[in-house]
């Protein structure tokens, strides 16, 4: 038999009453030594734990609903029906409690995501399932006015959702490691009780977007119930304990719960920027030093740079930061290079088109994806070249095509071309050339090799979308491996730790040139690139440019006049997507993927794979 039983995703901590008179102090829970704050999935032990007061106070469970309604009547939390046994004690379903192998199932119902399920089911013996079908939407409401009291913001339910761009059939990133790949987003919206939506995503290219949003659904919960004040209060505690635990086995600080972190934590910042009435930039810009170290974990970077080092290379900084606020607030700190140009998939009249516009659009820095062999790349170098003209810095990438030794030989047989990294050092205002990703991300001492082989050539290495994380950073830095960093906005985990790369990038005196290829990279980048130039080096790098996609956001990226990225102005970090394009492009209920075309997309278990494609 099987009794409904009702449950709020709201977390509620233990209580913190104090002993009547008369009545035994030990039967009282010891919520000040048992409930770490920091910890939102604690549960008291088996040992504090009564069978008549589990239900009412566990930190998961929540208040009886029947209680709690007749109290707030407008509290705006989504309940979440379970089909328990009504044969066990309702005690006996609070997290680690021992069902002595007993075998139990929740389920929520059809058309309804169960946040409660998400997040205490993790925690339940021998669980069979859960109903993880998409929730019911949460219009946004207006922004509230700066300086709201973060306290009184408290993250109550998520959605994530999976959205791919069709962007295979026009050879939109286009590489010649994939030619035919989807910007795909895992996005996450967080939902609070004022109505305010944290929003942050992640990026893949079309095939596995499923399983990076199955490690969002697996970390998302662990915010929920959580005020934003406790979740920032220890950025930096915050950040190393969203991956600990029996999750870091999955692989740590890498692969597809790396890539879920990131959209976690920059739904959290969004959230924040967005409570504060600030862009994200401008809300780390106002950050004292102590301030900005403190969202950092500083975690295997100690021999590298430590805390206090990095508080004294920003205070360094406040020297000037005026004038480069300024600059930040009029376009002017963050120059832009252009890769629309030359997708791998562009044929040659496509190219000269692309290139044409980017010259009547002002830009002065290009990229061309090379890898189609040698008589191909020449001449599709030679068409740049001779279109753009002798003054424009041309940059290569190839996408980790090449194996060390072959990258050496390979690239003094394009330097006729004119791809000079140095030529900024004669140019002040002008910036760099280099080869991209000549070789796996993973290979520290194969791009050093690379590097010291190209320096007579003037041919610079850069590398970083595909770094996984802080530490390879820090290990290609000390190798002496990179002319231009490239971290992925996306990849790593959050700008909490984008925020430690930018660091050590200006301790070794290596300029950063986020990539920023796909949907919604440059959106993200924008703010990135001025936090560095602000902030943290306080030089102008140069910023990735794509022309598709940004029409999708609500607050898009765009370039100003000299070829300059505009500094984001809206409150939050630019992630938010237009509601209209989750109706064509959610996968697979969006009506692009319910098309023939999209099915037949989605069932090609070889699309963008390079050679043979038989079994």
């Amino acid at each position: 038999m099987w009794e409904p039983v009702w449950c709020s995703a709201k977390r509620m901590r233990m209580s913190r009453r104090r002993a009547t008179p008369g009545q035994d102090p030990k039967r009282q829970f010891r919520s000040e030594r048992e409930i770490p704050p920091d910890d939102p999935l604690w549960t008291p032990p088996i040992s504090s734990r009564r069978p008549g007061n589990l239900l009412a106070k566990s930190p998961v469970l929540g208040t009886p609903p029947a209680k709690s309604r007749a109290k707030q009547p407008s509290q705006a939390i989504q309940p979440t029906t379970l089909l328990l046994p009504i044969d066990i004690p309702l005690h006996k379903w609070a997290p680690g409690y021992c069902t002595s192998g007993r075998s139990l199932e929740a389920k929520g119902p059809a058309g309804h995501q169960s946040t409660f399920a998400s997040r205490v089911l993790p925690e339940l013996i021998r669980a069979k399932q859960v109903d993880y079908s998409p929730a019911p939407q949460h219009p946004p409401r207006a922004i509230p006015s700066p300086k709201r009291n973060m306290t009184d913001i408290k993250i109550t339910s998520f959605t994530v959702r999976d959205l791919r761009f069709p962007t295979s059939l026009d050879s939109i990133g286009s590489d010649p490691m994939n030619l035919a790949g989807e910007n795909a987003l895992g996005y996450l919206q967080y939902h609070t009780d004022k109505g305010l939506v944290g929003t942050g995503f992640s990026f893949s290219n079309g095939q596995g977007n499923e399983v990076l949003c199955a490690g969002i659904r697996a970390l998302a919960p662990r915010y929920i119930g959580r005020s934003l004040a406790s979740i920032i209060a220890d950025f930096g505690k915050t950040h190393r304990n969203l991956l600990s635990g029996q999750i870091r086995f999955m692989s740590p600080e890498r692969g597809v719960m790396q890539l879920a972190a990131n959209a976690v934590l920059n739904a959290v910042w969004d959230l924040w920027a967005k409570v504060e009435g600030k862009p994200l930039w401008r809300l780390v810009a106002d950050f004292t030093p102590e301030e900005f170290v403190k969202c950092i974990d500083f975690r295997y970077l100690t021999d590298a740079i430590t805390p206090e080092e990095a508080i004294q290379m920003l205070k360094a900084q406040e020297a000037g930061k005026k004038e480069r606020l300024e600059l930040a607030l009029k376009n002017q700190a963050v120059p832009g290079y252009n890769t629309s140009i030359g997708w791998l998939g562009l044929s040659d009249e496509k190219v000269t088109e692309n290139l044409q516009k980017a010259l009547d659009e002002g830009f002065k820095h290009f990229k061309l994806k090379v890898g189609l062999g040698l008589e191909a790349d020449r001449r599709r170098l030679g068409l740049v070249r001779k279109v753009a003209g002798p003054d424009a810095v041309i940059m290569t990438d190839v996408n980790q095509l090449w194996d060390v030794d072959e990258a050496i030989e390979y690239m003094p047989k394009l330097a006729d071309f004119n791809l000079f990294f140095e030529s900024f050092r004669q140019r002040p205002d002008d910036w760099t050339s280099f080869i991209e990703e000549p070789t796996s991300p993973d290979d520290i001492l194969g791009h050093a090799k690379i590097r010291k082989a190209l320096k007579p050539y003037g041919i610079g290495v850069a590398t970083g979308e595909h770094v996984n994380n802080r530490v390879m950073f820090k290990q290609l830095l000390q190798a002496e491996a990179l002319d231009a960093l490239q971290l992925d906005a996306l990849r790593l985990s959050g700008m909490n730790e984008i925020l430690s790369v930018l660091l050590l990038a200006a301790k070794f005196g290596v300029p950063i040139v986020p990539h920023s290829g796909g949907a919604g990279m440059t959106e993200l980048c924008s703010h990135i690139s001025t936090i560095d130039f602000v902030v943290v080096s306080g030089k102008k790098s140069i910023l990735e440019y794509t022309d598709h996609l940004h029409e999708a956001f609500v607050n898009p990226a765009s370039m100003a006049p000299g070829s300059y990225h505009t500094s984001p102005t809206a409150p939050g970090y630019s992630t938010d997507v237009k509601e209209e394009y989750f109706a064509k492009f959610e996968c697979p209920q969006g009506s692009f993927w319910k098309s023939p075309k999209g099915l037949e997309m989605l069932n090609d278990p070889w699309r963008g794979v390079l050679g043979e494609q038989t079994s």
